[in-house]
């Protein structure tokens, strides 16, 4: 039996805490066993053309046709990057400017509701209408204020061409100017309240005084929540309408005092949704709480989810996250160049070609994780970088060796 090294420091570690990050080319990232991968294809190696030199017990010749027949191909390692995942937990919300409480600085009866749950709105549109008979007395010291005003104007403009010449006293001039003053005060205070009850001052007139407001939306957005109901009296403080504003997400997590060193502003956070492994996104953390909750021993993370997302992406959401904290070089192959044989992992390693054919023996190696169709490979003795190895057939192979 021939002597085997030792791999007792070699033990593979479970994939749930890993991701690969391929060092070149283009790759694309799959989601498995709750952790990420991003899969580098082995690029097809040049042909080996050198001699296999004597053929043992561990090697498998094929023929050229064999290997067009079956679709056999033959490939290099690829080295990858094994990156440790600190799993986190945390839930999808909106950044504080982006979820708005609206209501009314005046009490009124809920006289009707003009919006639905989940609806979009634009910056001014209907929510509710309030009625009270109190808007009228608003609005009519309002007009009866401007009209004040208006008089008081002209008459400070007729003491004013007075005094100018000798006819009235300067202080004549100066009380005419003082209650001008005061009433244009209180006329602009006036015109606030009517623009807190949201009734425009400008097109107010005799005419068109209402005991009835319309109550609008202060910004653009998603209605999440209608706390009201008609005819209900609504008072100050209470929440009318919620809206909240989804052109950004972020994910809040919370990250134990222990692993805090390995979270840092401008890293990859790999996101999923329970139930929904399939679809995976990503966020940036951007904000790192300076502060430890005595209680919870740990610390607020914001990461800002980018877009696009998915539509079924919303607010409240629990999700489940994945920081890379560390990294380590590795080598890699298909999985389907990996095969068990009592319970020994081989690869089939091309060593030549020969008058028989093209010769491949078997080496054993360690399988460190594998993840769908890519396998990280500890080798006994480091292949060589220009090494080929089949990449397809492997299991078969061996099996009808054995």
């Amino acid at each position: 039996m021939k002597n085997k090294k030792d791999l007792s420091g070699l033990a593979a570690k479970p994939f749930s805490t890993f991701f690969l990050r391929q060092l070149s080319g283009v790759g694309a990232w799959l989601l498995l066993s709750g952790a990420f991968l991003l899969v580098g294809c082995s690029a097809p190696a040049p042909e080996n053309t050198g001699s296999s030199g004597d053929v043992t017990s561990d090697d498998i010749v094929l023929t050229q046709e064999q290997m067009t027949q079956s679709d056999l191909k033959t490939g290099r390692l690829t080295d990858t990057i094994v990156s440790t995942l600190l799993p986190l937990t945390g839930f999808v919300d909106v950044p504080p400017g982006h979820r708005y409480l609206t209501g009314t600085y005046f009490s009124g009866k809920v006289a009707s509701i003009h919006v639905n749950l989940g609806q979009q709105l634009r910056k001014g549109d209907a929510l509710l209408s309030l009625e009270n008979p109190e808007f009228l007395t608003f609005q009519q010291d309002y007009l009866e204020a401007a009209g004040t005003t208006a008089a008081l104007r002209q008459d400070y403009e007729r003491q004013q061409t007075l005094a100018a010449g000798n006819v009235a006293s300067q202080k004549e001039l100066q009380a005419v100017s003082a209650a001008w003053n005061a009433s244009a005060a209180r006329l602009s205070a006036l015109k606030a309240k009517l623009q807190l009850l949201q009734i425009d001052a400008e097109r107010l007139n005799s005419g068109n005084l209402s005991s009835l407001i319309t109550l609008r939306a202060p910004v653009s957005g998603v209605v999440a929540g209608i706390a009201v109901t008609g005819g209900q009296w609504l008072n100050p403080e209470t929440t009318a309408v919620e809206l909240v504003d989804l052109s950004q997400l972020q994910l809040r997590m919370e990250v134990f005092e222990k692993d805090l060193a390995q979270i840092k502003k401008g890293q990859k956070v790999q996101i999923t949704v329970p139930g929904k492994e399939d679809q995976t996104f990503t966020g940036t953390i951007s904000q790192i709480s300076p502060q430890i909750g005595m209680d919870s021993r740990s610390a607020g993370v914001i990461a800002a989810i980018d877009s696009p997302w998915p539509e079924s992406l919303r607010p409240g959401m629990f999700v489940r996250a994945g920081v890379a904290a560390s990294s380590l070089p590795v080598q890699c192959l298909p999985s389907t160049a990996v095969a068990e044989a009592d319970d020994t992992f081989y690869v089939l390693q091309k060593t030549g070609t020969n008058s028989a054919g093209i010769v491949f023996r078997k080496v054993e190696v360690m399988p460190r994780l594998t993840a769908g169709s890519v396998t990280a490979l500890n080798f006994i003795d480091k292949p060589l970088p220009e090494a080929e190895f089949l990449l397809n057939g492997v299991f078969q192979l061996i099996q009808s060796a054995e």
